[in-house]
């Protein structure tokens, strides 16, 4: 069985909620100061890197956006079915 990890490393079993949205806000802010902060100083710009991040960036508002989608339509029966599957198949 897979182990599932929090965004910090630790095993969890709760689904996603604001506090994860926060987490990955932060992420993201951080992953754009790095990217300003690579432009700053093109003269030392690493294109590959530069690419890694803004895919980074793409993934962690994706997912931001996907965790929003689902604690908005949590009351909906398909949801609920989904999370309830999902709790699950992932029990200890």
């Amino acid at each position: 069985m897979i182990e599932i990890k929090d965004i910090y490393g630790k095993p969890t079993m709760v689904m996603p909620d604001q506090n994860t949205i926060k987490a990955l806000e932060a992420r993201k802010q951080f992953l754009l100061q790095k990217i300003q902060s690579n432009l700053d100083n093109s003269d030392n710009a690493d294109t590959g890197r530069q690419s890694y991040l803004i895919r980074e960036v793409v993934a962690v508002e994706k997912t931001i956006n996907f965790i929003k989608w689902l604690i908005n339509n949590s009351e909906d029966e398909m949801i609920k079915n989904i999370v309830e599957r999902y709790n699950t198949e992932n029990k200890n």
